[in-house]
């Protein structure tokens, strides 16, 4: 295999050259960073070879020491490479869940462990949650409204409104 010098980037950012790899296909670096701002300099890219490549975990083992001192690594496989593939489909099933768009939003995930951390706190206190409340056939969003008792002071002030 030949030998080619690799780049890697320095504290600054700016490429600096490094041992040689016995990679035939090494990343070659950018001497500029790609960013003058932040100082960023490109991934390394390899191209294996289809004989490189017919044993896919092997190659990445391989090429690790390499990417190492990057943190990642674009690898680009053969055109003629095909991935197996490895699901049963007489066994493959998944559940299909039922979601309401007025929970898509950002913030349900933030509301549920709201009203999880909730429950495990009445049930530390000894009076657990059994069911959330609900108001107008309507479950109770109790983050939000402790988002809004919060906001305007507290329960006490609040309760003297």
């Amino acid at each position: 295999m030949a030998s080619i010098e690799i780049e890697s980037a320095n504290a600054n950012g700016m490429a600096e050259e490094t041992k040689p790899s016995e990679f035939n296909n090494a990343p070659q670096r950018p001497k500029a960073p790609i960013s003058p701002f932040l100082k960023l300099t490109a991934a390394p890219e390899f191209r294996p070879t289809a004989k490189e490549f017919s044993d896919p975990a092997k190659y990445i083992e391989s090429i690790t020491e390499t990417v190492r001192p990057f943190g990642i690594c674009k690898i680009i496989p053969p055109t003629n490479w095909k991935p197996p593939f490895m699901l049963d489909r007489e066994k493959f099933t998944f559940r299909t869940r039922c979601q309401q768009v007025n929970v898509l939003d950002g913030q349900a995930r933030l509301r549920l462990t709201f009203v999880e951390n909730l429950c495990r706190f009445m049930c530390k206190r000894g009076t657990p949650l059994e069911r959330l409340p609900v108001v107008d056939y309507q479950v109770l969003d109790l983050c939000r409204l402790f988002r809004e008792v919060t906001k305007r002071g507290g329960m006490a002030a609040v309760s003297e409104d």
